[in-house]
């Protein structure tokens, strides 16, 4: 039998419709081209790049001068770690 049998239960399984598809057959359509993923990356990469020393800066300040030690700034700490 061509499907998928048990003690208790059949479920015919058939390719026979022909709907199922080989992804490969149609070009492949993306949302933009290449490049603007890999400006995308580059882009992202600077972001952290930049992000890490600011957010470590703003954690090493507001811990080392007392002055800061502020409501806002806690908030804004927890920013910086998150």
């Amino acid at each position: 039998m061509n499907g998928t049998e048990g003690p208790d239960f059949y479920v015919p399984m058939s390719n026979a419709t022909g709907i199922v598809r080989n992804p490969y057959e149609y070009p492949q359509y993306y949302l933009v081209s290449p490049a603007a993923y890999s400006l995308m990356a580059a882009y992202m990469f600077f972001l952290i790049l930049t992000g890490f020393p600011i957010n470590f800066l703003t954690l090493y300040v507001t811990i080392e001068h007392k002055k800061l030690r502020t409501a806002l700034n806690y908030i804004l700490l927890n920013l910086a770690v998150a």
